[in-house]
């Protein structure tokens, strides 16, 4: 069996200190092992992206903007993905 583990990466600030600041964009990698597999999944994979611990949005692709307004006070975002591995290219 294979062991897939996510990891996630930010692009922008991680911190809001006014509404009009420049959204932050996470994205998910994907890795088989040690293998980056992002690219190869299946086009309906599904990200479920989490906020504090609750689904925020649900997506096919591996990005997901945040701004200023998404956030009251603190909040914690990460990913569970969902995919057929006997589709991975």
């Amino acid at each position: 069996t294979r062991q897939y583990h996510i990891e996630l990466s930010y692009e922008g600030s991680t911190i809001f200190t006014t509404p009009d600041q420049p959204p932050c964009i996470i994205t998910c990698e994907v890795y088989s092992w040690d293998d980056p597999i992002t690219s190869k999944l299946p086009s309906d994979t599904v990200f479920n992206w989490l906020k504090n611990g609750e689904v925020y949005r649900t997506t096919t692709v591996p990005r997901l903007e945040v701004k200023s307004s998404d956030i009251e006070g603190n909040a914690q975002f990460s990913c569970k993905i969902t995919f057929d591995e006997t589709k991975i290219k």
